[in-house]
Formats: structure tokens, C-alpha cells, sequence
């Protein structure tokens, strides 16, 4: 009998990690396929019932900026898109605190909700529910799984928990992936429920952030020269400012001023500025070790200036903001070590250059409003490809010719990562830079550090410093982040205005109604929470030295959340579990 039970033990242990091993293979197939976050989570879903044997089974998303949880998907559509405070009822209890809760009898305890069983006729007996860890602080999970009622037995057991625990460790490999598109599908189902915004322009707006096929073009291809686009009816160019204006004896710029993260740039003029640009430079000593030409270098800075419009966010204030951020990180942040002279001469320039010809309107308009370059670039990374065609044209004027003393292979080399590094700002390539720099931290007590004789790490090095630093304004001083943000909702006010006057052209409603002080605080958090915070981290686990910036972007975030709760001035109605 002893050893029948034995047997019988040895071959439940069997079936209970069979289980396990293919839930966490779906799990891993999902993440490795680039699966969506709605498949994911149905895979994630059908899995745990599988796992655990379980009658019923929800995974609920946590939004932290809204203090809720919600179910993203459900085969029941009323309850699709349900949402829960963090903090009240059993899943909204672990989603507060990541603390795995596992009740054998629902009714004994008086956390439990059983208002929905009432409602439906179910019966909840037991319970186990436990948290997906958060990417950075475990114990703030981004998502919850539930299970109800143990098929067969009373409830679940230790081993369940076991089990679970090593699944969700998965699934938050799988999320982090998703981060960025669960965001942007919980905004749209806070529109849908909201009905006073159109449900999905804010996800059509970044909706290839997660859509990583791209589409067919037949746009030049980029280790071509690509000739320079004329803005096309698009707002007009400055004049380019002459050399004697550019370096005026009496400009007085004192490096204490501008190295360092708290310079005010809204008190210089743009020839101070492109002064300033051309300072860099010569901090890291690039035109002694690179041979470059002094008049090239400033006729360069200047041209790059030059194709910048007169639009509210992004102009030149931006270009140079961007390539100061880029200066500082490669100056004080360790970055500059991993690299060769050559990559800090192409970091620069492309950084500065990564907005050029800018119209002040987004991909998409250009795409519904089908303009020329739209056509040009067949609707794929339209401004990225038009920015770095510009940039291209500048290089090639003879009077601004850096390459002169460059070596065919350094001119080649130079070219494609600045290339490269102003396509990295499209935001549809935002996830994978997430992605690959919290990786290079996650789970290690010392980061994987960028080799610097390694040609791919330091191009991905240099990619990530561009985007870091384009999405840099909620790490400066609170007056600088404050001027951004007046300046960047007034350009998407010009764009709503242009789309309510052009015919056939559907409005962007996250850019509608922003003289509402609530919607535009809320549309800041939403920014500085799932996109500008996940990508700091990330580089701040690689180079500590940006943590600095981490905390002031946090800082930001805690500032909008307050206000919004201020602005709001009620709590969620919803109930549950």
C-alpha cells in the first residue's frame, strides 16, 4: 500500500510540473513571438487555469496613475474593461502591496467582496490571488492573477503558490516588453467608458509603438544619399544666422553656466546657443583628435539651426536641449568612456540635428492629411525619415564638409549612427530601447556594461542617449520642465485647430480641450509615467550617475499626480473582489 501511494504521490508531482513547465513555455512562446498584450493576457489567462485548475480565473493590469486595476480582457464583454481601486477587496489588496493572499474559505474573511457573487449567483469558496513584481520595486506589481475555487479539492495549497510565484516571474518578462501598450490600451478604455473623448486617438497617435512589422517603403534606402525635402507649403525657415553673429566677442558664456543640468537656455538667444553647441565639442577636444575644420563645424551648426521652424515645442530651443542633455551624459554620466571619438562627434551632431525641418505636427497628421512627405516615406516613420534626410543634406554642402580629413570608412561610420541615432527617436522604436536597457540591469548586481570594442553595443549606446535625452524635459529643473510642457501643449492645441479645419481629417482628442487644466495634467502624468520614467530607469541601472535625473522626473510625476487628485476631488465608485 506504501508503495501504491508512493507511486500515486510520485506521479501527482509528475502531472503538477508538466503543468507548470507548459504554462511558463506559452508564456515564454507569447513573449518571444512579440505577442500583443490582449494575447498575451489571454494566453496568460487559459494557462492559469491549466496551472492551477481552477473554476475561474482574472488577470487584472494595475494602473498606478489612476490608483485602480483593470481587466484588459474577459470573454464576458461587461466586464471587460471593469476597474477596481488599488486597496479595496482581495485583488485590489495585493495589487497595494505585491503580498500573495491564499483564503481556503472566501466568507471567513472580512477583506472579501462577495457582492459580485450575489450579483451573479456564483459561489467563491476559496481564493488564491498573488502579484505579477513590478519591473523596478517588486513590491509595486503590474499586474494580479486570480484564481477561484481548486477544482476538486478545497482549495489551493502550497504548491499551488509555488507554482504561481515561478509563472508570474514570467509573465513580468513578458510584460515588460508590453508596458508601454497596456498603457496606452487602458487610456483607451478609460475613453471609452468616459465617452467624451474619441476612444483610441491617443493609442492611433503611438499605435506603433507596439506594431513592430514595419511597412513597405519605397523611400530611399538609408546607406544612400538621400536628397533634402523642402517643407512643402510647412511652416517657413529661419534665415540662417551669419558667422559674425554666432561668435560675437561680447557673448560672455561662461561654461560654469551651461555645464550642468539646471542651465537656463530661455535666457539665451539661438546664437548663444549654437555657440554654446560648438563648445561641446571642443570639451571633448573632437576637432584636434578628428582633424575637423573649425569653419566647417560652426557653418554646420549653423546650417543644422537654420532648418529648424518657427513652431512652439519643436524648434531650435528643443534641438539644442536634446543635444545638451546628450553633452551631459556623455561628459558626467560615464557614458563618454564606452565610446570612441568618432561616436561622440556623430552623437552629438545627430542629436542636435534629430528634429530638423520639424513642422510641428505629429506623424500621423502628415499621414491623414496625405502629404507629400507622407507619400514620400509610404507612412513609415515619416519625420524621423525626413529629419534625417535633412541633417544628410547639410553634411553634404561643401562649406560645412566635417567629413574633409575623415577616412572613407571613418565618413561611412559616422554617417549611419547618426543615421541611425535620429531614426532611434521614432517613438515606435521606444520598447526596444526599454527593453535592452533593463536588461542589461535586471536581476545582476552590476550591470552589463556597453563594451566600447564592440561596434553594436556602441551604436545602441548612442541610440539610447539620443532618445534619452529627447525625452529629457521632465528631468530638468521644475522652471525649464514647466516652459516644455507650456510649449508642447500649445503645439498640440495648433494641430487640433488644423485638424478641425481640414476636411476629412480625424481630430486628435487627447490634443482637443487642453485649455482644461485637469486634462492636461493628466495627459502629462500619463507621459512622464509610462514613457519617460521606464526609459530613465533603465539607463539609470546601466549609469547610476543619471539617477539624479530619475528622481527629478519622479518628483514630476508625484507633482502631477497631487494635482490631479486636487483637480478631481472624488474617489473610484467601483467596487470588487
Amino acid at each position: 500500500a506504501g508503495s501504491a501511494i508512493r507511486k500515486a504521490q510520485l506521479y501527482a508531482a509528475a502531472v503538477r510540473s508538466d503543468r507548470k513547465s507548459k504554462a511558463v513555455l506559452n508564456v515564454v512562446r507569447c513573449r518571444t513571438s512579440g505577442a500583443s498584450v490582449p494575447d498575451l493576457i489571454n494566453v496568460v489567462t487559459k494557462s492559469t487555469y491549466s496551472l492551477l485548475l481552477a473554476e475561474r480565473v482574472s488577470v487584472y493590469l494595475v494602473d498606478r496613475i489612476k490608483g485602480e486595476i483593470w481587466i484588459c480582457v474577459s470573454k464576458d464583454p461587461s466586464i471587460a474593461g471593469l476597474t477596481l481601486p488599488i486597496g479595496r477587496g482581495i485583488s485590489g489588496k495585493v495589487a497595494a502591496d505585491g503580498v500573495t493572499i491564499n483564503l481556503k474559505d472566501c466568507y471567513k474573511d472580512d477583506r472579501f467582496d462577495s457582492s459580485c457573487d450575489k450579483k451573479t449567483g456564483f459561489t467563491t469558496r476559496s481564493m488564491l490571488c498573488m502579484a505579477v513584481p513590478g519591473f523596478d520595486d517588486e513590491s509595486k506589481p503590474v499586474a494580479v492573477i486570480q484564481a477561484i475555487n481548486k477544482i476538486g479539492e478545497r482549495s489551493f495549497d502550497d504548491e499551488d503558490e509555488e507554482a504561481l510565484s515561478a509563472f508570474c516571474q514570467e509573465v513580468k518578462m513578458a510584460m515588460r516588453g508590453n508596458f508601454l501598450e497596456a498603457a496606452l490600451l487602458k487610456l483607451e478604455s478609460d475613453a471609452r467608458r468616459q465617452c467624451d473623448i474619441d476612444s483610441s486617438s491617443y493609442l492611433r497617435e503611438f499605435g506603433s509603438m507596439f506594431n513592430s512589422t514595419p511597412k513597405h517603403s519605397m523611400a530611399p534606402a538609408l546607406d544612400e544619399p538621400m536628397s533634402p525635402l523642402s517643407p512643402n507649403g510647412l511652416s517657413a525657415r529661419k534665415s540662417p544666422l551669419k558667422r559674425a553673429v554666432l561668435w560675437r566677442a561680447d557673448s560672455n558664456l561662461d561654461m560654469k553656466d551651461w555645464d550642468d543640468w539646471g542651465f537656463d537656455l530661455f535666457s539665451k538667444d539661438e546664437s548663444e546657443l549654437c555657440s554654446i553647441v560648438f563648445s561641446f565639442f571642443e570639451e571633448f577636444n573632437l576637432l584636434e583628435r578628428l582633424s575637423i575644420s573649425e569653419s566647417a563645424l560652426q557653418n554646420l551648426i549653423l546650417a543644422i539651426h537654420a532648418t529648424y521652424n518657427d513652431v512652439p515645442f519643436h524648434n531650435f530651443y528643443h534641438a539644442f536641449s536634446v543635444c545638451h542633455a546628450s553633452y551631459l551624459m556623455l561628459r558626467h554620466c560615464d557614458m563618454a568612456r564606452c565610446l570612441t571619438s568618432l561616436d561622440l562627434f556623430s552623437c552629438l551632431i545627430a542629436a542636435l540635428a534629430h528634429d530638423c525641418d520639424h513642422p510641428g505636427v505629429s506623424n500621423n497628421y502628415l499621414i491623414e492629411t496625405r502629404s507629400q512627405l507622407a507619400t514620400t516615406h509610404n507612412d513609415d516613420a515619416v519625420l524621423e525619415r525626413h529629419h534625417a534626410s535633412t541633417a544628410s543634406g547639410c553634411m553634404a554642402e561643401p562649406e560645412n564638409d566635417v567629413f574633409e580629413k575623415f577616412s572613407k570608412e571613418q565618413k561611412k561610420e559616422s554617417r549611419k549612427t547618426i543615421i541611425a541615432a535620429i531614426l532611434g527617436t521614432d517613438m515606435s522604436r521606444h520598447t526596444s530601447h526599454v527593453t535592452s536597457l533593463h536588461e542589461r540591469g535586471d536581476n545582476r548586481e552590476v550591470a552589463v556594461p556597453f563594451d566600447r570594442e564592440s561596434p553594436s553595443d556602441r551604436l545602441l549606446l548612442i541610440k539610447a542617449i539620443v532618445h534619452c535625452a529627447d525625452l529629457s524635459a521632465q528631468t530638468m529643473p521644475k522652471e525649464i520642465s514647466e516652459e516644455f510642457e507650456v510649449r508642447v501643449m500649445k503645439e498640440f492645441s495648433e494641430q487640433s485647430t488644423k485638424e478641425a479645419q481640414s476636411e476629412g481629417v480625424e481630430m486628435t482628442s487627447f490634443m482637443k480641450g487642453l485649455d482644461s487644466e485637469k486634462k492636461r495634467c493628466e495627459l502629462q502624468l500619463n507621459f512622464v509615467s509610462a514613457i519617460v520614467l521606464p526609459l530613465w530607469r533603465g539607463m539609470a541601472k546601466t549609469f547610476p550617475k543619471t539617477a539624479a535625473r530619475v528622481a527629478r522626473a519622479e518628483e514630476v510625476r508625484i507633482a502631477y499626480e497631487h494635482k490631479l487628485k486636487e483637480l478631481s476631488g472624488g474617489g473610484n465608485p467601483n467596487g470588487g473582489r
